[in-house]
């Protein structure tokens, strides 16, 4: 038999029809560090499964050095397929980072589970975890900050100007059953590649920046995320409110690790950081300039006669697009 329905559970982010969301997806090895209770009802082997794991990350505003934040880690399966302390797993889910000081969690889907190895397999000699950096991160939200930052070396020269983006996600929570806003920075690097995309990413628009973990911004009480890909969807969205903040204390049981804490008390808010630049012009649906890169497919541009409307296809007469290279029958 298969696994039975969540009753009472809801783990789409897509469920509420009314009310779009804006999921942070995440996959990569987690290492799990221990097992924490399970809800599952009596007489049944299938419910909420949940566990202790971690993020690592080398933080390059420390000069590198690595670290390794705690996070709660639930999934919906069978006990029999549950997970196992002490092991380092492939993962994928959706990624929940509240800014108000709320544990950061990940809910993983069970089906996609990949057992890589123990815990000590993914530790060096000196100490450092392998997995720094390896979470991949597919981030769906709209853009609610924008700022260039330089790039300086050790002479203090400007060697680049990234981009720090800040995206609103929405999502479900699984555990609280409820729906759930929170901000992620992407720093999108200045590139030859990515740096003319910096024009897209405007207050309101929708984007989808795929990256990998970098880092726990303090100012903004956000995560972070290194951007390596990227692309734009049409309009503006109305931006609610933003919410407040999370992080950090320590734990010695692995290199770096820590919990993330509430900074409000040690760390305000910085002041002038909101950005005065006014949403782009909403673009067409299919605008080519939507999406970075866009591989040419053709040197000829073909005109359509008259006005059409977004998403039109032409039914010209005389639209011959394939040529018939076949003789005619004698």
């Amino acid at each position: 038999m298969g696994a039975p329905a969540r009753s009472g559970v809801n783990t789409s982010p897509m469920s509420g029809a009314k009310r779009p969301s804006h999921p942070m997806y995440v996959m990569g090895p987690f290492d799990v560090i221990d097992v924490a209770e399970h809800s599952i009802p009596p007489g049944s082997s299938y419910g909420q499964l949940n566990y202790i794991t971690s993020i690592a990350y080398n933080d390059e505003s420390e000069g590198g050095t690595q670290e390794d934040v705690i996070v709660d880690l639930s999934g919906y399966g069978s006990r029999n397929n549950g997970l196992a302390k002490d092991k380092v797993y492939q993962l994928a889910g959706r990624f929940v980072g509240p800014n108000d000081g709320g544990k950061p969690i990940v809910f993983y889907e069970q089906a996609l589970t990949l057992l890589l190895g123990n815990s000590t397999d993914f530790i060096t000699k000196n100490n450092v975890s392998l997995l720094a950096g390896k979470v991949g991160v597919f981030g769906f939200g709209v853009v609610t900050h924008r700022e260039t930052v330089d790039v300086t070396d050790a002479t203090n020269e400007v060697v680049q100007t990234n981009l720090r983006v800040t995206l609103r996600h929405t999502d479900y929570h699984t555990i609280r059953r409820e729906r759930v806003e929170f901000e992620t920075t992407y720093v999108i690097p200045g590139n030859v590649i990515l740096r003319n995309t910096f024009g897209l990413l405007q207050l309101g628009r929708e984007a989808l920046i795929v990256g990998y973990m970098g880092g726990f911004d303090v100012k903004k009480h956000s995560w972070e995320v290194h951007g390596l890909l990227l692309s734009m969807l049409s309009g503006a969205a109305r931006l609610p409110n933003t919410p407040s903040a999370t992080a950090g204390a320590s734990d010695g049981c692995r290199p770096g690790l820590k919990r993330l804490t509430s900074l409000a008390a040690k760390k305000g808010r910085e002041d002038g950081e909101g950005s005065t630049e006014e949403p782009e012009p909403k673009r067409r649906i299919f605008d080519p300039a939507n999406v970075f890169p866009t591989p040419s497919t053709s040197q000829t541009v073909r005109s359509t006669k008259g006005s059409q409307e977004d998403g039109q296809v032409s039914d010209d007469e005389g639209d011959h697009r394939f040529m018939n290279t076949y003789p005619d029958r004698p």
